[in-house]
């Protein structure tokens, strides 16, 4: 799905900064210096689409975390921004069970502590969706806590209207972020474009909490996505039970969802005790777990194996030898995931949250159709 706004207001400047080296900040020096540099390389990442380029941002985000660490260590204190800007890393990451543990220890320094209040609403906000958001809401808009000039809380009130369905307040507030030319700009950009296909597509913003928003989606999210949003097991046909033990589950919100689905069948392509749930999920993947729900929501395993006795290809860019060549035929063939105009798939690719609600939105209606 194009970024028109996001495209016109960032492509250019964007690729600028990539060229001429100030892509990454950083610099050494006081602990305010270094937090400063971090929390600036991780709102960065966070407006970055490509997977490797946001990695080297978070990996230099947190080399500034412990080198102020260290001068904290060195001089026998440690300020409550610390654990908020750590909270801020985590948040950014996904791993909200490690990011509300720095989020307390901001607020056990700090009950003042601006950062540690506004994150701890998005996580909240990221577990309940809608039915926080009223409460954020007015959280954010009374408490002496939040000042009125803070850019990651404006986005969060932002999220909080386009939850509750009022864009018109949503619109505004994104504006606001856009017009204010500091942090966030892109996030703003994108969520307006968000609005603009959701309305398009008669979309119902309400069901699918924040994910809407996610620039590449988690495999833990289309877990939650799949089991909470779509109820694909009253789709799913008995006899698909498998045996799934993984061993990494413990940081996920979605855990549960995660173990329901894998042991009737899906995920069927992660192999081992570790289903890594915070891993970026890729349009081949994305095609693989469409297969997997095809396959036991018709009960014709003979889905697995339709094209796989073509030698030659008719996807530019996906060969018959493609480990998932068969998946990504057969969600192209139903329609259910496009090709780029010069016949591409690109199965590397990360999805995004509105691309996999859309996709998924199309896998139901087919399996209806049939």
């Amino acid at each position: 799905m194009k970024r028109v706004i996001l495209h016109y207001l960032i492509g250019i400047p964007l690729l600028a900064l990539l060229s001429c080296g100030s892509f990454i900040k950083g610099r050494s020096g006081s602990t305010g210096s270094l937090l400063k540099d971090a929390e600036w390389n991780i709102i960065k990442s966070y407006s970055i689409e490509d997977v490797k380029s946001r990695d080297i941002l978070f990996r230099e985000s947190l080399i500034k975390l412990k080198q102020a660490e260290e001068v904290c260590r060195e001089k026998n204190t440690c300020p409550s921004d610390l654990d908020a800007t750590y909270a801020l890393y985590y948040l950014f990451k996904g791993e909200y069970m490690e990011a509300r543990k720095y989020v307390n220890a901001a607020k056990k320094k700090d009950t003042r502590n601006e950062k540690a209040y506004v994150i701890e609403t998005r996580i909240l906000l990221r577990e309940k969706g809608r039915s926080y958001a009223r409460e954020a809401i007015n959280f954010l808009s009374n408490s002496e806590k939040i000042s009125r000039v803070s850019p990651l809380a404006d986005l969060t009130l932002g999220d909080c209207h386009f939850l509750l369905g009022d864009f018109l307040k949503a619109r505004e507030v994104y504006t606001r972020i856009l017009k204010a030319n500091g942090a966030f700009q892109v996030e703003s950009a994108n969520r307006l474009e968000t609005i603009y296909t959701i309305e398009s597509i008669k979309l119902n913003p309400k069901q699918f909490k924040d994910v809407l928003f996610s620039k590449g989606v988690r495999r833990d999210d289309i877990a939650y996505l799949l089991d909470k949003e779509f109820s694909i097991r009253k789709y799913l046909k008995r006899g698909a039970e498998r045996q799934t033990s993984f061993r990494d589950l413990g940081g996920s919100l979605y855990s549960d969802s995660i173990f329901t689905l894998s042991a009737r069948g899906m995920f069927s392509f992660i192999k081992g005790d570790s289903f890594s749930p915070t891993k970026v999920a890729s349009r081949a993947e994305m095609a693989k777990i469409i297969e997997d729900f095809i396959v036991y929501a018709t009960g014709n395993v003979g889905y697995r194996s339709r094209y796989r006795r073509e030698a030659q290809s008719p996807i530019r860019d996906v060969k018959s030898d493609h480990p998932f060549y068969n998946a990504i035929r057969l969600v192209v063939d139903k329609n259910i995931m496009d090709l780029t105009l010069s016949g591409s798939f690109n199965p590397m690719e990360s999805v995004n949250g509105i691309d996999a609600v859309v996709t998924f939105n199309r896998m139901i209606k087919n399996y209806r159709r049939r």
